[in-house]
């Protein structure tokens, strides 16, 4: 398997690369290497529990992508946190690295690389996450994310009614977008 390349049509020049690994044995490290800012650590490690669509996580890096190429100032101190921070609905930074970002008990990890100096060097991305994580890559696509999601943590953090039907897993979609992309508003 190979990172999924992403190049949004408003940022030719920022492409983006997403993997996504499960059965993680070495989170507590990758986490400790984050909050230490080791910059062998310089992607977004995202919960895939948290993930419900492909659409979600785009939604979320085209957000801190956005405000990365447009000038705008980001709230975090790098690209890798702003996406972490952008999956969230709410403006607590701190609550958002921790609900979104990893723990050291996660075991389904999504990764992105948002630098724009990597030139879509796909392979270069995807050797140096296998000399990183620890795990199983997979094909980033809606079928994979949406093995790992937590309907219950989903929920819970985007304040979801109990009553919404989370089977209709395309509209569950559209109303965690609208939550990321209306955030701040």
């Amino acid at each position: 398997m190979s990172s999924l390349e992403y190049v949004f049509p408003q940022y030719p020049q920022a492409p983006v690369s997403i993997s996504l690994f499960e059965n993680v044995t070495n989170s507590s490290e990758l986490r400790e290497g984050l909050l230490a800012g080791n910059q062998c650590y310089n992607y977004a490690f995202i919960d895939a529990a948290n993930v419900v669509s492909q659409e979600h996580l785009l939604a979320a890096i085209y957000r801190a992508v956005s405000a990365r190429e447009e000038g705008e100032k980001m709230r975090t101190k790098n690209i890798s946190s702003e996406i972490v921070f952008c999956m969230s609905p709410s403006n607590n930074i701190m609550d958002a690295l921790k609900r979104f970002g990893i723990s050291d008990t996660t075991t389904s990890v999504v990764v992105v690389k948002a630098d724009p100096t990597h030139k879509a060097n796909t392979d270069l991305v995807t050797n140096e996450l296998h000399s990183l994580v620890r795990g199983d890559m997979l094909s980033v696509n809606g079928k994979n994310l949406q093995r790992f999601t937590d309907l219950n943590m989903v929920k819970k953090n985007y304040k979801v009614p109990g009553t919404f039907n989370f089977e209709d897993r395309d509209k569950l979609s559209s109303v965690v977008v609208g939550s990321v992309c209306l955030r701040g508003w």
